[in-house]
Formats: C-alpha cells, structure tokens, sequence
C-alpha cells in the first residue's frame, strides 16, 4: 500500500522576462489626400495630404510616387520636405501632364 505525504510539491514561480521598450523603427510613412480633387490635364494644384502616426515634429522627406494610366497620361507629386502640422498634414502640389 502507498499513502502519499500530506505535503504539496512547491509551487513553481513563472519568471517572466523583462520586456525591453520597442523604438520605433518605422522609416517610410504613407501620405493620401484628405479629400477628393479634381485635377485638368496639363494643369497644376495644391492638395492637402494627410499621414496618421508619422512624427510630426520633424521635418520629413517626401518622396513622390508617379501615376501612369494609359499613352500618355501622368501625374506627379515633386520630392521634397515637408512639415507635417498638429492634425498629420500637409500641402503639396500635384502636376497632370495628360494632353487629352
């Protein structure tokens, strides 16, 4: 016969590792305008853009992405810096080369 001791095991104490703070390694952020536009061929306008999350008490690089859709239609955004106010934004100035 086996009579088991009235003592429990020890519990066992879970450690957990110090977790270190993560900086934000985070080095290109995304711009979109704030609202709709229009934009005629072979014109130029000014745009509010909008990037949620980026530091804004920095000056950033932005660096301008080209859309082409068709023979000849393109539309552009120049690189440069921006300041990126309180609320994540910006004015640029977008250029359509289309002829039609």
């Amino acid at each position: 016969m086996v009579k088991w001791a009235a003592e429990t095991a020890p519990a066992k104490k879970k450690t957990i590792a110090a977790k270190k703070p993560v900086e934000n390694k985070r080095s290109q952020w995304n711009v979109v305008a704030k609202e709709q536009f229009m934009i005629m061929p072979e014109s130029i306008a000014t745009i509010t853009v909008v990037s949620r999350g980026a530091p804004d008490s920095e000056s950033m690089y932005l660096k301008g992405v080209g859309l082409k859709r068709g023979s000849d239609s393109f539309m552009q955004i120049p690189d440069g810096l921006v300041n990126l106010n309180s609320e994540g934004c910006c004015q640029v100035k977008i250029a359509n080369t289309t002829k039609r």
